[in-house]
């Protein structure tokens, strides 16, 4: 019913598009589809059977499958209005990757000499979702990606990093390169796993600057605990500092980010429901960091990159949890649309708490695939 529905959604969109000759209305989206050889590995007793291999096919391993129309109305004097609507699939079956429709984004904006205004559910400023979003590949050659052991940024990082609804987005015009960012949200979306609540509200504050080869990101943001939860659970934040400058022969990348009561982000998303990911409940505070360099090499990008994370668990959360990661990749394009890539990655995380023995888990992947954009 799900797939009718969305077929059906789908068609009127591009009749309605069709009927109205609107040049300024886009149909684009993105396949991404390959395999996965991944290992899981540890001494968790509670993870009995860790050692298995196993082999699939994977959707969205580079980059998120998706599809979306844009469009832009210019209504002079230097204003103009637009809206994107975005979703996002697996490729390897067809099913959508998220319960609601348009998963990724469902914003209109609005543009002048004041900048630009988004309104609705999008990207949070440090996520790679969406059109307000300001980390992802470009602040780290691996992004967050959606493999099972190869996460660039997210398995090093703490607290939620994709979408927001309800939310309105400011950025000011480009000064030379300098843009400062500020988000809203007036009700947080529910997301399994984090504690979040539609009651909570997310704040953000960023500035990027994109000039001469350099990208440099500072960026905060906080979730407030507007639950009856928020007796007990304090208020999210976390402080990221990210740069690369491009040197032509080669490009270098650093990332770091500071948190407090945060949720960590789980590793291993097939290995969920099987019991064997890599994850940690409760709030913590600590800090991560990565760093990678990336090459041009036989007509492609050659790139390696590795990172750290210590973090503490606040309130009754007493663990002690340290991760390692480690990744090495390439990606050849095949066209302007059209790219080869694999990624090799390996996590590792560490737990210690009082009085109890210390656990180890780990995973290692070997994903393949091909991205065309259209």
């Amino acid at each position: 019913m799900k797939k009718l529905a969305v077929a059906a959604a789908l068609s009127a969109a591009l009749c309605c598009t069709a009927a109205s000759a609107a040049p300024s209305v886009t149909l684009y989206g993105l396949m991404d589809t390959g395999f996965s050889l991944a290992r899981t590995g540890g001494n968790d007793p509670a993870k009995a059977g860790d050692g298995n291999v196993s082999l699939r096919m994977k959707s969205g391993q580079r980059n998120g499958s998706r599809f979306g129309l844009k469009g832009t109305e210019d209504l002079g004097g230097g204003y103009k209005v637009g809206f994107i609507l975005e979703d996002q699939f697996k490729g390897n079956d067809g099913t959508l990757q998220d319960s609601s429709f348009w998963a990724r984004e469902s914003t209109v904006w609005v543009s002048g000499g004041f900048g630009r205004v988004w309104l609705g559910k999008t990207g949070q400023l440090k996520s790679p979702v969406g059109s307000t979003a300001l980390a992802g590949t470009i602040m780290y050659p691996f992004g967050t990606l959606m493999g099972n052991f190869v996460g660039g940024l997210k398995y090093i990082t703490a607290g939620n990093y994709l979408t927001v609804n309800n939310s309105i987005t400011y950025r000011t015009p480009d000064w030379n390169g300098l843009t400062l960012n500020a988000q809203y949200s007036f009700a947080m979306n529910k997301q399994e796993g984090t504690g979040m609540n539609d009651d909570d509200r997310y704040m953000a504050l960023a500035a990027r600057y994109r000039a001469h080869n350099l990208v440099a990101l500072a960026l905060v943001d906080t979730i407030h605990r507007n639950t009856a939860a928020s007796a007990t659970t304090k208020d999210q934040w976390t402080y990221t500092l990210g740069a690369n400058y491009d040197f032509g022969y080669v490009k270098p990348y650093v990332y770091a980010q500071y948190f407090r009561s945060a949720n960590l982000n789980a590793v291993g998303a097939d290995y969920k429901g099987e019991g064997h990911n890599i994850s940690a409940s409760g709030a913590y505070s600590g800090y991560g960091v990565l760093a990678a360099i990336q090459w041009p090499m036989w007509g492609g990008k050659a790139k390696v990159g590795g990172g750290y994370m210590h973090a503490n668990g606040t309130g009754k959360t007493e663990n002690d949890v340290r991760r390692y990661s480690a990744h090495v990749g390439y990606d050849y394009p095949l066209s302007k649309r059209t790219d080869l890539y694999w990624d090799l990655g390996w996590v590792r995380q560490n737990t210690s708490a009082p009085s109890k023995p210390s656990i180890y888990q780990d995973g290692t992947e070997l994903a393949v695939g091909m991205v065309h954009r259209f």
